[in-house]
Parts: structure tokens; C-alpha cells; sequence
């Protein structure tokens, strides 16, 4: 359904196969969706046990819902060359499913229930398994971030999904005082953060109540640094047991650094008082991760390349 120019291989125009797959999109695969969450809501009592074959299907039936967060929803009939022209590319950058989805994107339970998942599978014993299932929850949670088309051009539904999910995100990982973070599910997190301040702009931020977006900066905030200081390979980095590809940490970053950007392009300054105090600390950390020289430190081929990159940084700092 999501590849058209294999049509004619099932006997049918282009035309036809929009119609079939629009069809199932508005009715079929919403119901497909909402089995998949009731099965994954049955499943993560046994996500704790030592059965393979439980993990297996609990990865089975996230891989299942991650797909159907990618799906290249049908546009328009008036667009359905530009359609096929654009699908052979299944991860678009926003989930436009039809105005029949309606009642179930807006309910708040949908998102609350992703990170109840993830805050479920946290308070497990760490493992690799369970660190892998949550970072595809949080890749569902990146899509749902995606969120665009109809659905979100009622200004208050907008507001209202925008508010929910912020509302949720914070209570997962600011309000939660035990929870620690991974360097790998940074790079989710911030995908989830660049997401929601691309696609809902600063507008639909400034709409919200001053105490959730105040929480809102300051997990941002906390990411931020965190992913600053582990941007530079230091002898005392409490991180360097996790990370696996030192190329994640400067990449997350610069994204983050974008979504500042872009957030502190169109905000009230004076609306926010700890904006300042953010900013403040954000550029400290940088200061004291990126100039100060380590005695032990040698230069190699990499470090080198990392230092071409700081122009870019500092860029983004103006």
C-alpha cells in the first residue's frame, strides 16, 4: 500500500490503487493500529520475564506500530502523481493520518500511554533488550511529535494535542527525579524536541501556560548540557561506558542547538524568567567543555576533525 509504482503489478492503475489504499487507511489500518496497542498493552507484563520469545514479540508488535507511525498516508486524488512520485520514501517528516483518526490521535490516553510504556520499561532492570524497546518507544513518540495535515488545522485540537503531549514529556523526564538518561536515548529525546518545536512552531509554545513551557526550557536545558559535556572525550566522563558511536552525542547536539535557535527566534524573552538563567548555563558548559585543555590531552586525527566543526557551534551560539 505504501509503494505505488508497484500497481500495475496488481492489475491496477494508479488511480484505483489510491483509491483501494486511501480506503484502508481511513478504516482498516486504524483498526489494525488500535489492536496493536491493546496487544502491547497485554504484552508488557512479560517484557519482565527472561523468555526470549516474549521480547521478541514485544519488539514485534513495536516494529508493527512504528511502521504504521512512518505510513505515507494518500493525499488528495488531485495529488496522486505527486503522491507516487514521493512515496518510494516511506519516513516522511510528519504522520498525516485522514480525519477519521480523529477521535483516536486526540484522545490524551494515546500519548500517555507511550510514556507509560517507556517509564514501565525504565523501571526495569537495565538490559540491552530493554534498552533497545525503549528507544523504539521513543521513536513512536518522535513520529507522534510529526503530527500534521487536517487533523492539527483546528487551532485549539492543535493546542490541546501539543499541550498534552509536553505535559507528559516533562513528567516523564524532568519531574522524575530517579530517572536517568542514556546518552543513546538523548538522540531520540531530541528528535522528539526538534519535532515539536518544527512542526507546532513557537506559537503554538507561547500558547501554552507559562509553568509548563518554564519545564518544558528547562528539560531541554538539562539535554542540552548533558549532551555538551559528552560531546568532548574527557578522562572523567561518567558516560563513556554507553557510548557505542562518538559521532551521536555532536550530532544530537547540533540538533538541539538548532531547536534553540529556532525557539529563541520568535519568543517573548521577557515571558519566561528563567530563560536567562538557562541560556547562561547552557553557554557556561560550553565554555568549560569545548576551551578548557586537559594536561593529559593528545591530539589525534579525530580531535581534529571535531575542531573543524566548532566554527558551526559557535554559529549557533550568536
Amino acid at each position: 500500500f505504501c509503494i505505488f509504482f508497484l500497481a500495475n503489478e496488481a492489475g491496477l492503475t494508479v488511480e484505483q490503487r489510491h483509491s483501494v489504499k486511501r480506503d484502508f487507511e481511513e478504516n482498516e489500518l486504524k483498526t489494525v493500529f488500535e489492536l496493536l496497542l491493546n496487544k502491547l498493552q497485554s504484552n508488557l507484563s512479560s517484557i519482565s520475564s527472561s523468555q526470549s520469545s516474549d521480547h521478541h514479540l514485544f519488539s514485534s508488535i513495536l516494529t508493527a506500530i512504528e511502521k504504521i507511525l512512518l505510513w505515507n498516508f494518500s493525499s488528495s486524488f488531485s495529488n496522486t502523481r505527486r503522491t507516487m512520485e514521493s512515496s518510494s520514501n516511506v519516513e516522511t517528516i510528519d504522520w498525516r493520518p485522514p480525519v477519521s483518526w480523529k477521535q483516536l490521535v486526540f484522545d490524551q490516553q494515546l500519548v500517555e500511554f507511550f510514556f507509560h510504556i517507556y517509564a514501565t520499561l525504565k523501571s526495569m532492570n537495565e538490559t540491552k533488550s530493554l534498552l533497545q524497546r525503549r528507544c523504539q518507544i521513543l521513536r513512536c513518540l518522535s513520529q507522534l511529535a510529526c503530527l500534521n495535515g487536517s487533523l492539527v488545522s483546528d487551532e485549539q485540537c492543535r493546542l490541546r494535542y501539543l499541550t498534552t503531549f509536553s505535559y507528559y514529556f516533562v513528567q516523564t523526564f524532568l519531574i522524575n527525579s530517579t530517572l536517568t538518561i542514556n546518552l543513546i536515548e538523548c538522540f531520540d529525546i531530541s528528535n522528539i524536541i526538534a519535532n515539536l518545536i518544527t512542526l507546532f512552531t513557537v506559537k503554538g509554545f507561547c500558547s501554552m501556560n507559562n509553568d509548563l513551557c518554564n519545564s518544558f526550557l528547562q528539560l531541554m536545558s538539562q539535554i542540552t548540557i548533558l549532551l555538551c559535556r559528552t560531546t568532548i572525550t574527557s578522562s572523567n566522563n561518567q558516560l563513556d561506558k554507553i557510548i557505542e558511536d562518538p559521532t551521536i552525542a555532536k550530532e544530537t547536539f547540533d540538533r538541539l542547538l538548532q531547536a534553540w535557535s529556532r525557539l529563541l527566534y520568535g519568543i517573548d524573552f521577557g515571558r519566561f524568567a528563567n530563560l536567562r538563567s538557562l541560556a547562561i548555563e547552557i553557554f557556561d558548559t560550553y565554555l568549560q567543555t569545548h576551551l578548557h585543555i586537559n594536561d593529559n590531552y593528545e591530539t589525534n586525527d579525530f580531535d581534529l576533525a571535531d575542531n573543524d566543526n566548532d566554527d558551526d557551534d559557535r554559529d549557533l551560539f550568536r
